[in-house]
């Protein structure tokens, strides 16, 4: 439209848990503005929480400012990662884990990158590694964490 805003939406982030009746999964909204990422909300509905945040004007789950944790030395650190669906960059992910996990505290795989970013966020992960996500997989949490 002419407003500029372009929304991105994950309606069912952790899809295949969802299915599962795994309880992590979520639904993802973000708005951009002219390119730029201006809006993120993340409703994890099994963990009744709700984390929102505004461009410059920090994150919030439930209400209460979110604060990441100072990042601890490397073998401290446990980290989140997710697998990609396609074999060719699945076996990539599973050479940097491979590659990771001697050095790391642990690595845990969620299902769903927006949770596991807003973890991030929540102070409950150190930080969070995927790669091949689609904008509407990381558009909210992203701007969150």
């Amino acid at each position: 439209g002419s407003t500029g805003i372009r929304w991105v939406i994950d309606p069912l982030d952790g899809t295949v848990n969802y299915l599962y009746g795994l309880p992590t999964w979520a639904v993802s909204v973000a708005a951009e503005r002219d390119g730029e990422r201006v809006v993120g909300v993340v409703e994890a509905p099994m963990r009744r929480e709700t984390y929102q945040a505004v461009l410059g004007g920090g994150a919030y789950a439930n209400g209460n400012a979110l604060r990441c944790r100072p990042a601890p030395p490397l073998d401290q650190a446990l980290v989140s990662t997710g697998f990609n669906y396609v074999t060719k960059v699945r076996s990539h992910q599973a050479d940097v884990a491979q590659q990771l996990i001697p050095r790391l505290r642990d690595i845990r795989r969620s299902g769903s990158a927006a949770v596991d970013l807003c973890d991030v966020a929540a102070g409950r992960l150190d930080g969070y590694y995927e790669r091949g996500l689609h904008p509407w997989d990381l558009a909210a949490g992203d701007l969150i964490a």
